[in-house]
C-alpha cells in the first residue's frame, strides 16, 4: 500500500434501506395495537420524523485519509482534514466496517458503518486491510 490513501465515503443505498425497513416494521408494530388512534398517533409521527431524520441527514465525514505513522484522519464537510484515532472498538467484518473514531482535539466520539457500497470495492479492502494493520501494531505494544 502507498500512503496517504484517500477514501471517498458516499451515502450507503444499503444501509438507508435497512434504516427504512426498521421504520416500517416499527410503524406495522404500532399499527397493530389495540389501541385508539388518537394514541397510536404521537408513535406513528415520532417514527415518520425519524425516517425523515435518517433519510435527509448529510453526511457529517465525507473522506477518510489513511496514513502510516499519522493515522487517520477524517475530512468533514468543511473539508478540512481532521486528525481522529480509531478506538479498539472499531470492527471489520467481511462486508462491514464499524469505524469508531475520536476527532481531534473536541474528543467526540463518532461510528460509522460503512458497508462495500459506500466505497469502491478497492478502498474497501484496503480500509479493512489497514484496520487489521493498525489493531496487530497495537496489540504488539506494551501498554
Amino acid at each position: 500500500m502507498q500512503f496517504p490513501i484517500q477514501i471517498e465515503l458516499r451515502r450507503s443505498r444499503l444501509l438507508l434501506l435497512l434504516l427504512l425497513v426498521v421504520h416500517v416494521l416499527a410503524l406495522a408494530s404500532v399499527a397493530s395495537l389495540p389501541w385508539p388512534w388518537e394514541i397510536r398517533a404521537l408513535p406513528v409521527v415520532a417514527i415518520g420524523v425519524s425516517a425523515l431524520y435518517c433519510a435527509a441527514r448529510p453526511a457529517g465525514i465525507l473522506a477518510l485519509r489513511l496514513s502510516d505513522r499519522q493515522g487517520v484522519a477524517c475530512i468533514a464537510a468543511g473539508g478540512d482534514p481532521v486528525p481522529a484515532t480509531v478506538l479498539p472498538g472499531s470492527t471489520v467484518f467481511g462486508r462491514l466496517i464499524v469505524l469508531r473514531v475520536r476527532m481531534g482535539e473536541s474528543g467526540d466520539v463518532t461510528s460509522l458503518p460503512l458497508l462495500p457500497d459506500s466505497m469502491s470495492a478497492k478502498e474497501f479492502r484496503a480500509l479493512s486491510l489497514w484496520l487489521r494493520w493498525q489493531a496487530a501494531a497495537f496489540a504488539g505494544k506494551a501498554v
